[in-house]
Parts: structure tokens; sequence; C-alpha cells
């Protein structure tokens, strides 16, 4: 900030006699006057120290945006008050709070004014619109800084306000989940004595929701921020075959959705047998994995496997 005299001294530094243009412009020389004189750029030299206002500021670093007072302060730490103020800073809310040495002073701050400090290992950024402060982020409908996202904040779509890179937009996860069960990997093998099964004893199961999804027991639930587009598959596999008559099916809300419709033989008297489907998912549908039969007599089938994953979003 430019002033229209000689540079002044530090603060609490020594005292001067003023200059002969200072007398020239209308300074008076009296042991009263020179006392006032002192005394006045001593007190623009605090606020100046205090505040940190420099010509051009736009972003004023500030200690921290609190309502009451630090019981240590330094001369020149400065603060953004908060609502509701207690002890020197009662009545002060949305003033700055410079430390001058030996008592606060208070500054008004203009509309459009911005600061930041740190809050932890984050930088925060306020502004402040006439009336209060509030953290200065882009959104849809204003401009602003912008901060990162982390790759766990992508996975888990946690956070409507950070933004993504292309690296971790092409690391991030989507919905899925996976089981099996078969010789070598472990769970139970699929005997059907009825019309059909559901198939639920797996060996090995992964899975990761962003949303409230859940899967137990073989069934699948579509939860709250997993509706959408969803690829579902299910194969399986039964030794020795001998006859036909089975198939796999994949149900929605207990309504076929996929089936195969029927085990195919190869070479080594081995039975595949397996559907995959895209489909739009709502919240609280519910998906089963079955095997069904139709040969009157108990079949067992040794392997088996299925998979859901989560590939568009909702319209």
């Amino acid at each position: 900030m430019a002033l229209p005299f000689p540079t002044v001294w530090a603060v609490n530094g020594p005292v001067r006699d003023p200059t002969s243009p200072e007398v020239d412009q209308g300074f008076p020389c009296g042991e009263a006057d020179r006392a006032l004189f002192n005394r006045l750029f001593q007190d623009v030299q605090q606020a100046i120290n205090a505040i940190g206002l420099r010509n051009g500021d736009a972003d004023i670093p500030v200690n921290g945006f609190q309502a009451s007072p630090p019981s240590s302060p330094e001369v020149g730490d400065r603060y953004i008050v908060a609502s509701s103020p207690t002890g020197a800073w009662a009545g002060q809310s949305a003033n700055i709070a410079a430390w001058a040495g030996s008592a606060w002073a208070f500054i008004s701050p203009p509309r459009g004014l911005i600061v930041n400090h740190w809050n932890g290992a984050r930088l925060v950024v306020l502004r402040y619109d006439g009336t209060t402060w509030a953290e200065w982020m882009a959104s849809d409908t204003a401009s602003g800084p912008v901060e990162l996202a982390t790759q766990a904040e992508v996975d888990a779509g946690i956070d409507a306000t950070r933004v993504i890179t292309p690296a971790t937009q092409a690391k991030a996860k989507s919905s899925y989940m996976a089981a099996r069960a078969a010789p070598g990997v472990g769970g139970t093998t699929a005997t059907v004595s009825a019309t059909y099964t559901n198939l639920s004893g797996f060996g090995v199961t992964s899975t990761f929701f962003k949303g409230g999804s859940t899967f137990a027991a073989g069934v699948l639930t579509i939860g709250a921020g997993d509706e959408g587009l969803w690829l579902l598959t299910l194969s399986l596999r039964e030794d020795g075959l001998s006859t036909s008559g089975q198939a796999v099916r994949i149900t929605l809300n207990n309504v076929t959705l996929a089936s195969d419709g029927g085990q195919t033989p190869d070479n080594s008297a081995i039975g595949h047998s397996g559907t995959a489907v895209g489909v739009a998912l709502s919240v609280g549908d519910v998906i089963r994995f079955q095997v069904i039969q139709s040969l009157g007599t108990t079949k067992t089938f040794d392997e088996y496997s299925l998979s859901a994953v989560r590939i568009g979003g909702a319209s």
C-alpha cells in the first residue's frame, strides 16, 4: 500500500521528527504535534503489519475461522470471526480480527474479499459475499477453485463437489459381485432334487458396492446408489453328463430374466450351461441365480460361477 510520506519505522521502533517535505505539506512541529504525528503513523504501521494488506491483494492468509479468540496470539495474527463470537470478539461477527500486540483490531471486510487458512493438511479458501463468509469452491452455478478427489473417494462415490482427473476416472471401480464354487476352489456342489434350486454354496465371493446393494445367500439386492444398467452372468458345469434337461436361469423379482434352455455336452461328457443378460435395475430389485432341471431325479452339478457388474448409471 503506497503511503504519502517517507517509509515509516518498525512498530515499537524509535520515533523521529517530521521531514522538511512533511512540514511543507502542513505538519506542524510542536512537541504535542510531534507526538501526535508519531502516534498516528505508528498506528498506521501497526494496522498494515497486522492485517497484511498489500496493493492489489486478492487472497489474504489468515490463521483461522473461529468464534473465540486464541489464548496466546502473536503480533500479526489475524482471524475471520465466525458467528456468535465470544470474549474480546463479541459483536464482531464476520469481521477480521488482527492482533496488534496489546489489543485486537477489527476490520470490516469488503464484499468479495478472499482469504485462506490451513485446516490440518487442507487449504480452505473463504469468500465474503457482503454478509457472510463461506467456503469458495466451484459448483454447477458458480466459478471458483476446484479440489481433486482421491482415488478412494472416486471409487466410493462419496463426494459431490470434488473433481476427478482422467487418471482417477480410468481406475474407478464399478459396483460388482462375483461368486464361484469348484473343485480346488471350495464351496458346495449344487444338488438339484426338485425343479430348481438357488445357488448359494460358494467357495469364493468378491463384492464391491458403491451404493447400498447386498449379496447374501446367493441373492443380489439392489440398493440406493447402485441403480442403473447391469450385466449379469451365470455358468455351470456337470461332469459325466449322460442326459439332458438341465439349464441355468437368472430371475428378476422371481420372474425369469434369462435362461440358456439346456445343457450342451462336449466330447468329454461334460455338460456346460451358461447365460448372460444386460438389464436396467432399480432400487429394491432382487436377482437370483438358479439351476433348473426336468429329469424327475436328483442331479448334482460340480462347478458354477456367477457375476454381476454395474456398467452404467440410471437415466
